[in-house]
Formats: structure tokens, sequence, C-alpha cells
């Protein structure tokens, strides 16, 4: 997913805030060095499932991939596909999502718009 680091909220934890589409979101910055400021960049969202706090269909479009309500982050897509082994590809706007099923997400059907709102997601850097 493509984002840009607005800020640094916490340089000690690595809490930031970013901008994915006109929305700034909080997020957990995993990279190593210093944080990339004003930089667009990719990133690899992990959400972690026992912090998915509620599943459910998204409002229709337009859709807002990622975004703040509050304390939780709320993250829109698509189920794309739910693997045998319960990784689900989770489309969230241009970039696929990559979710450990098994639990909470079992209950999602390819295909379904849902939101998942998770109080924080960590933000892994990678070059294309």
């Amino acid at each position: 997913m493509e984002i840009r680091i607005e800020e640094v909220l916490d340089a000690t934890r690595g809490w930031v805030r970013f901008r994915s589409g006109a929305e700034l979101v909080t997020g957990c910055w995993v990279g190593s060095g210093e944080v990339p400021v004003g930089r667009a960049l990719h990133v690899e969202v992990e959400v972690s499932e026992e912090a998915v706090l509620s599943v459910r269909p998204a409002v229709g479009p337009p859709w807002v991939p990622v975004a703040q309500d509050g304390d939780v982050v709320v993250i829109v897509g698509r189920v794309e596909r739910v693997e045998d082994d319960g990784v689900i590809d989770f489309r969230v706007g241009d970039d696929v999502v990559l979710l450990d099923g098994t639990g909470l997400l079992t209950e999602v059907v390819e295909g379904a718009h849902v939101e998942l709102r998770v109080p924080e997601v960590r933000l892994y850097p990678y070059e294309l």
C-alpha cells in the first residue's frame, strides 16, 4: 500500500500519522532507521487478527479504504479470496492486504465488501 508519513507522534514507540489517500491515520512504523517524513513509500500493512474489533458489511461506494475514527483505524475493502489455510486476500484500494482469517474472520465470504475496525495497524516498508 502506498502511504505518505506526515509526522512522527512518538519516535520511541514508532507512532506516526500517515496519509492514505485523503485520510490521515495513526499507525506504528516498524521500519529501521529514521522515519521518512514527507516521502511517499510502499508499506505492508499488518493487522493482528486478535485485535479486530468488528467486521461488518461496508456501506456503499465510494469507500474510503483507510480512515481514522477516534482511536480506531477503519479499513474498508473487498475480500478477493479465502485460501484453504484461512489467509484472506483483502483488497484495500489498489492494494491487497493478507489477513490471517482463522477466527473472527472465518465467516467472511469471497466478494464481500467489509469494514474492519482495529485499534492499530503496523507499517512495514518495502522497496519495489
